[in-house]
């Protein structure tokens, strides 16, 4: 029966057959490696049950997204099914096999990548791990519902505010994530790394906003068409609510943004010199191009290092094509430029035309290709308030040997003096700690955020708000005068 309903569901997509009374509920799920951890993968297609409808469902619950939308693609093959998926830029391809089991398999791409990912039917979704940092109640501190409208017309932004105890005014922090579509509590891996960060601060005395980013949780708008401008209009329309708040009297405001959010948090502290201050965790100081290159270089160095050297040649002209791709991507206007481009082979670099046609439909995406253009210089000589900027030592997507040295460069060139750079041992990019000798995948890891850089971001903010009331009382000072 589970048969011959897949088979009728990936006829339905293509060929408008669909038993709406016969078909029961079907899961399928598979597994995926993401960062090096092994990532679940959930699909429904319950949805397409109902007459008219045209949407399935996808899930990776390990990284905290649930009901991405998946749109079918029309197929001139009988046993092939392609979806986009509409809140990420990305799709998946498969086939459906019936011979030895019935699956879907095929390549799931996105984020500029192209991940092998087999689907089969399941029974119950499994659990996700209770993390030991998460915060349990009861808490000593408030939790409000915030909803504020973002950085575009039909984007209203849900977010949640903790709030110290007491009276008076306290100081702000508006908490950034990274790339890739997160809920307010940076969701990922199983671990909430942003309710962890809000719980330390908010401990300290801290006013602390996180909020679900435009088309993900319970927030509205688009996020596979945005660009790096609209996340950055959400900072600022973030920052504004916050300082709204009226029964909660904010005083200097602060803003942490981690990897791309350390991008759009740098546009947004470029424009605005009241901030009192921002945190860049995994920042980023070179073009987005040059990043995407030193990641890789990062990531295949130990590979290549090694004494067997077998696959490096590989290694090497994977390497090779990647680079070439990015290159001609962010040097095109837009997608049919580069698809046009990426069509033809390389012949003075040794890359075939079957090579380019492999890599490139993953590097096509809108958000990806904006991406890839960004260059957080110009940004940077602007900021002139005063910045944190904390990577890990292991952190091989944002290095620390080529990421913090360019975004201090930048920094000083703007005359800004007022930033401290710190490089936590043994942290990885999302940070966790890792010990050198076992290395552990960011899933596998019971650790949600490293201590030792609470500690260190805790410390600054503590100091740099205690400097701003220091301030604050001189001023009034000198006006009674």
């Amino acid at each position: 029966m589970v048969r011959s309903t897949l088979a009728c569901l990936a006829l339905g997509l293509l060929l408008s057959c669909r038993l709406y009374a016969q078909v029961p509920p079907v899961e399928f799920a598979g597994t995926l490696s993401l960062f090096g951890s092994p990532a679940l993968v959930v699909v429904d297609f319950q949805p397409l049950q109902q007459p008219g409808a045209s949407l399935a469902l996808l899930a990776l619950p390990q990284q905290g997204l649930h009901g991405l939308q998946l749109q079918p693609i029309a197929s001139h093959d009988d046993d092939s099914l392609r979806f986009t998926i509409n809140s990420l830029p990305g799709s998946y391809v498969a086939k459906l096999h019936t011979l030895d089991s019935l699956r879907l398999r095929g390549f799931l791409l996105v984020a500029g990548q192209r991940l092998a990912l087999t689907l089969r039917p399941v029974g119950a979704t499994p659990r996700t791990p209770r993390r030991a940092q998460t915060p349990l109640a009861p808490l000593p501190y408030r939790e409000l519902a915030l909803s504020f409208a973002g950085g575009a017309p039909g984007v209203q932004l849900e977010a949640s505010l903790t709030v110290p105890p007491g009276a008076g005014v306290v100081p702000g922090v508006v908490l950034v994530s990274g790339s890739g579509p997160h809920n307010r509590d940076g969701e990922q891996f199983a671990h909430q790394p942003f309710r962890v960060l809000a719980d330390a601060l908010t401990r300290r005395g801290f006013a602390v906003l996180r909020y679900d980013e435009r088309g993900v949780g319970s927030s509205t708008g688009n996020f596979a068409t945005a660009t790096t401008a609209d996340f950055a209009a959400d900072v600022a329309a973030a920052v504004a609510a916050l300082r709204a708040q009226r029964h909660l009297p904010v005083g200097p405001v602060y803003v942490l943004g981690h990897s791309q959010g350390a991008l759009e948090v740098a546009h947004v502290a470029a424009q605005d010199p009241t901030l009192a201050g921002i945190v860049f965790l995994g920042g980023i100081g070179q073009p987005m191009l040059t990043v995407y290159k030193e990641r890789l270089r990062a990531q295949t160095a130990s590979r290549l290092a090694a004494p067997d050297t077998a696959g490096r040649a590989a290694i090497l002209a994977t390497r090779r094509v990647y680079e070439a791709v990015l290159d001609i991507i962010a040097a095109s206007p837009d997608s049919a430029a580069a698809m046009a481009t990426l069509q033809r082979p390389l012949t003075a670099q040794g890359i075939s035309a079957e090579d380019m046609a492999y890599f490139a439909p993953t590097y096509l995406e809108h958000t990806l290709q904006d991406l890839l253009r960004q260059d957080p210089q110009s940004n940077l000589q602007n900021i002139k308030v005063p910045v944190l900027a904390v990577t890990g030592s292991q952190d091989l997507e944002t290095p620390v040997s080529t990421q913090l040295p360019a975004l201090a460069a930048a920094l000083r060139r703007g005359g800004n003096r007022a930033f401290t750079t710190a490089v936590v041992p043994n942290v990885t990019h999302f940070f966790q700690t890792v010990a050198s000798t076992t290395p552990q995948s960011p899933y596998d890891n019971p650790e949600t955020f490293s201590p030792a850089s609470l500690t260190l971001i805790g410390n600054w903010l503590t100091q740099q708000a205690a400097q701003n009331r220091a301030a604050s009382r001189k001023g009034k000072k000198g006006q009674k005068r």
